[in-house]
């Protein structure tokens, strides 16, 4: 069974690219929106494992909305997204519980590396379980 991958992005060719990515490296990508709202439900409706999230999406506090995924399923893994013009930004997103933060622009090799490293942690999460 494929890990699902839920990707937040407002801008189409900015979640191509990610889920080709991941679809190369084992990932079912359960869906891809813009709006907050259908993020949540997604969220609610598949369970992703990952969840990648654009931080400069036009919504009010982005990380508030990570906060209530991961109270809901702290398992969650979240890589977030941003030009990262400030440490501050980075430090903000790790304390609301982001697991790793990506920096755009996107390039191919590393976000194959990503979902690839990404895979294997929750492979090994798997079998621990086991």
């Amino acid at each position: 069974m494929p890990f699902k991958l839920l990707i937040v992005q407002d801008k189409p060719p900015l979640r191509h690219l990610p889920a080709d990515a991941a679809t190369l490296s084992g990932f079912e990508i359960v869906g891809q929106c813009v709006e907050p709202g259908e993020a949540m439900a997604l969220f609610k409706e598949n369970q992703p494992e990952v969840i990648l999230f654009d931080l400069v999406l036009p919504v009010e506090d982005r990380l508030s909305q990570v906060r209530r995924m991961l109270q809901q399923a702290p398992a969650t893994l979240v890589v977030v997204c941003s030009s990262f013009d400030s440490a501050a930004e980075v430090s903000r997103a790790f304390a609301a519980g982001v697991h790793r933060c990506l920096r755009r622009p996107y390039r191919g090799d590393e976000l194959r590396r990503l979902f690839e490293n990404l895979h294997a942690e929750l492979d090994q999460t798997v079998a621990l379980r086991a």
